[in-house]
């Protein structure tokens, strides 16, 4: 889907490349897969089509002269990577998995490291590519290839390492979701923490947020019900099923947000300090008073009978009986 929808920027990008320097639009590259497979990367051609291109270092730096105007603005939005989703495509790579790497560079990895990061897709993204979107500008020089293998190789093998130990299908949303937003020039400086590389937002909402709502959801609904039924007993009160769940929900909405402004909802409760308790119910308390204004201003109709509403309910049967 995203080659057939990329189609028409694709054609604009190889009608760039052209016209900026002679040579092919693609560029095939010798990468090591799963299993040590070698296979061959797509790219959109970055560089000058000459010899010294090719027998140059492995790895580029800034101010690379091998690299072509065009390629340079390719390279810094990372439009260059776009292509292999062909390989994606056919079962090379991943979207999300440790970047690949040349064959001469992966043989100067530790042992455990081949083993553990060769048991699965590269990606086009992963942890060590966000954290190392600049790369180029990190190398300079002429030792080049000493200065990444000493200097930024380890970091991001074990960038790696860890994401294929803990990775998870709500880990590559968020690795993708954070490389979009380092492609945004005024995020690119930003740094993101290393805990968020592997606990992102999404992680948080669907494990976390997303969790403690439906507890606050079922809770309030109960609660609802329960004060619904034993209301009936005293007086005519029919909420309805159709209603307590809106009801529910709202409720919820309100508890969820006031924790949230509170900064209760990263609290983990095993762990809380009595300080934590007493924030929690004054949370609680600001919640009760914004439903309970909510249900007597807001709503021309309350949503939830009040206590005044249940006096006149009983004064008029009463009156009935009386009759």
């Amino acid at each position: 889907m995203g080659l057939l929808a990329l189609t028409p920027l694709f054609l604009l990008i190889a009608f760039w490349i052209k016209k900026d320097s002679p040579g092919p639009v693609f560029y095939w590259g010798r990468r090591m897969g799963r299993g040590g497979r070698e296979f061959r990367i797509l790219k959109f051609r970055t560089m000058y089509e000459t010899p010294a291109s090719h027998a140059g270092p492995k790895v580029t730096a800034q101010g690379d002269r091998r690299i072509t105007p065009v390629g340079e603005w390719l390279r810094a939005t990372k439009l260059n990577e776009l292509p292999q989703l062909w390989n994606v495509l056919i079962g090379e790579m991943s979207l999300v998995g440790p970047r690949p790497e040349d064959p001469d560079i992966v043989h100067r990895w530790p042992e455990d490291a081949q083993r553990e990061l060769l048991s699965v897709r590269p990606g086009i993204t992963s942890p060590a590519s966000v954290v190392y979107r600049d790369e180029e500008s990190m190398l300079k020089g002429e030792n080049v290839m000493d200065d990444y293998l000493r200097s930024i190789l380890p970091t991001k093998l074990r960038f790696d390492q860890v994401y294929v130990r803990n990775r998870n299908l709500l880990s590559d949303l968020d690795v993708i979701f954070l490389t979009f937003v380092v492609l945004i020039p005024q995020a690119r400086r930003e740094k993101i923490p290393e805990q968020r590389l592997y606990w992102g937002p999404l992680s948080v909402f669907f494990n976390y947020d997303l969790r403690w709502f439906v507890v606050d959801f079922f809770v309030a609904l109960i609660s609802v019900s329960l004060v619904g039924f034993l209301w009936r007993n005293f007086a005519p009160l029919h909420i309805g099923w159709q209603y307590a769940p809106t009801i529910a929900f709202l409720m919820s909405m309100v508890f969820g947000l006031s924790n949230a402004l509170r900064g209760l909802n990263r609290v983990f409760w095993s762990k809380a300090s009595p300080s934590d308790t007493l924030d929690l119910l004054f949370s609680t308390g600001v919640a009760i008073a914004v439903l309970w204004l909510s249900n007597r201003v807001i709503f021309t109709t309350p949503m939830v009978p009040t206590w005044r509403s249940f006096e006149l309910t009983s004064n008029l049967m009463r009156s009935a009986s009386l009759l």
